[in-house]
This record gives structure tokens, C-alpha cells and sequence, in this order.
């Protein structure tokens, strides 16, 4: 005669347990053990650091070229106080010491526009003497003019990408027209801000946006989150 089992069967509430969630809590446990599953962590729980998309070498010459199209209607003095506020934003966050290239002599190139026009991104890395050029391709910054009861709206997109002084493109590396970067500010009713209030608030979300892909950053740093 075979032996009685000595084996005892889970209790049903135990069993109900593990199929609702015992399994789905193991496997979660064990993903936020891997080095991947605790960034993922951080960034759940809002903690933790984002590193740099790309870093460049301590010491590059780094110009910031802000670029526009015909026929966009972004207003003339924006690629100027873009660019300004680019280099306020990302020098004293720097992970290395960087030398910003003096954006006058890229506006000397910028005076025969004709002759400008002919040049490419390294050829104006090379006439201003620097390693890489941040490029920041301005496709649309557009703050509607608002009245009583009316709602006003802020939005810009840009496309960035980084030259090196022979052309090679180096970030980003795929065969895309740069990193889409955008930013808008939320509708407002009203004469809560002017207009040119609402293109200052624009220019420097835009420009934290943009800088924070190079260098590291706390996720609880409100400053660079936004």
C-alpha cells in the first residue's frame, strides 16, 4: 500500500494571495534589484541622478549657435537671448570647466549674411575658433498676444545637435536632424503676464531643457526638472 502524503496544500487564502499578487511582487523585487531596474526606481520615486546625454572634454571651446528660418515669425532679438541664456544656464552646471566662445565673433560672421549663409556648421566652429559648436535649430517660438478674456499661449520646438570643429556630427549620433527639444508654458486668462514676461518664462524653460542633456543632474533639483 503507497504511503499517505505528507505533503500539506496551501491554504486558499494563501494561494489567493500569491496569484494576485505574490508572483507580480517577486518579479518587481527582482527588476529593482538589476542596475537598471534602480533607475528605473529613481525615477519612480523621483530620486536618484540623471547623467549627461553628452559630455564634452574638459576644456572645449564650445560656441552656442541659435538658428532661425525665413518666414517663422520668431521675433529678432530671440536667438540672441536664447543663446545668452543657454551659456547663464549650463556654465555654473558644468560637470567640467568648459570655454563658451564669445558670441561676438559669431555675430561678426553673421554681418555679410550673404557670405554667412554659404557657411557650414565646422567652417563657423573653425572662423570662430572653436572645438564644438552647440547648434540649436529654432523652428518655431510663438507667444500669442492675448486681451481681456482672452487666453494667452507660449510654445517653442527646437532641434539640437553638436559639430565638431571637421564636421563630424557627435551628438546625437543616429541619423536623425538633432534632439527634438520643445517647451510651452500653460494657457493664462487674462493680464496675468505680458507679452514680453511670457517670452522671458519661455526663453529660460527652453533653455534648461536644452543645456540639461549636457551634465548631470539630481532628479529632485526642481530648478532643472521642470
Amino acid at each position: 500500500m503507497q504511503e499517505p502524503s505528507t505533503t500539506v496544500s496551501l491554504a486558499p487564502a494563501r494561494r489567493r494571495w500569491w496569484r494576485a499578487g505574490g508572483l507580480a511582487g517577486a518579479v518587481l523585487a527582482l527588476v529593482l534589484l538589476t542596475v537598471p531596474g534602480c533607475a528605473m526606481f529613481f525615477m519612480m520615486t523621483g530620486k536618484g541622478q540623471q547623467k549627461a546625454l553628452f559630455e564634452f572634454p574638459e576644456k572645449a571651446r564650445v560656441l552656442i549657435m541659435v538658428d532661425t528660418h525665413p518666414n517663422t515669425g520668431i521675433p529678432v532679438d530671440v536667438p540672441a537671448m536664447l543663446g545668452t541664456a543657454l551659456a547663464a544656464q549650463w556654465q555654473p552646471r558644468a560637470n567640467h570647466p568648459l570655454e563658451f566662445v564669445d558670441p561676438g565673433r559669431l555675430t561678426q560672421l553673421q554681418y555679410n549674411a550673404d557670405a554667412f549663409r554659404s557657411l557650414s556648421i565646422a567652417d563657423v566652429a573653425r572662423k570662430t575658433h572653436a572645438d564644438y559648436v552647440v547648434y540649436v535649430d529654432l523652428l518655431q517660438f510663438s507667444v500669442q498676444g492675448r486681451s481681456e478674456n482672452q487666453i494667452s499661449q507660449a510654445v517653442t520646438q527646437t532641434m539640437v545637435r553638436v559639430v565638431d570643429r571637421d564636421g563630424q556630427r557627435v551628438f546625437p549620433t543616429d541619423a536623425s536632424a538633432g534632439m527634438p527639444v520643445s517647451a510651452a508654458l500653460p494657457p493664462t486668462l487674462g493680464e496675468s503676464a505680458s507679452s514680453s514676461q511670457q517670452k522671458d518664462k519661455l526663453i529660460d524653460l527652453l533653455s534648461i531643457r536644452i543645456t540639461r542633456m549636457f551634465f548631470d543632474y539630481d532628479l529632485e533639483d526642481q530648478a532643472v526638472i521642470r
